[in-house]
């Protein structure tokens, strides 16, 4: 897990800056910095390493390796010239991608959509009891349209008509196996 916070300050200990990694900072300004007070880095998982409440191993009377700051919660110590190298290493972070070039007859397809309405939402299946569904098969076969089977058991005609589909294709699934 990489840890996002990087206190730099003198070897003295005086903070100097924080630096939030996820951010976007002004890194040049901070190596500068860097090399006029001849600051050291700490990246910690913490904002303050200082007074951070660290995670801790087990602590045994026993032991004297128990109590022990967690290997994943330990902060790490740069000097110099590798807190100057780890901050050019995220200054220069994406600059290598090449951008994706497009025609211009697919950016012509690439439009703002269309706010949802009644008729355009997206909705679940509708859950149909199979007795309606069995009625509505024979009434459909009885050459009826879907409308008026639809109005004889009470039911949407398009809802109907996929969950007749979906009672179908499950038999259909059932005899292939």
């Amino acid at each position: 897990m990489e840890k996002p916070f990087v206190l730099i300050c003198t070897k003295t200990l005086e903070k100097i800056c924080l630096l939030d990694l996820r951010k976007k900072s002004n890194f040049d300004a901070v190596i500068r910095a860097v090399h006029a007070f001849e600051g050291i880095g700490i990246k910690s998982n913490y904002e303050d390493p200082f007074s951070a409440k660290f995670q801790r191993t087990k602590y045994e009377t026993n032991n004297p390796e128990s109590g022990l700051i967690q290997s994943l919660d330990r902060p790490i110590k740069f000097d110099t010239q590798e807190l100057v190298a780890l901050l050019r290493r995220h200054n220069a972070r994406g600059k290598d991608k090449i951008r994706r070039i497009m025609s211009p007859a697919s950016m012509q397809n690439l439009q703002k959509s269309k706010p949802w309405s009644v008729e355009t939402k997206p909705t679940k299946p509708i859950q149909i009891e199979d007795a309606v569904i069995d009625k509505a098969e024979v009434l459909r076969q009885g050459v009826l349209s879907w409308k008026k089977v639809a109005e004889r058991v009470g039911k949407n005609p398009n809802s109907l008509r996929s969950a007749i589909r979906r009672k179908s294709k499950a038999i259909n699934l059932l005899v292939k196996v």
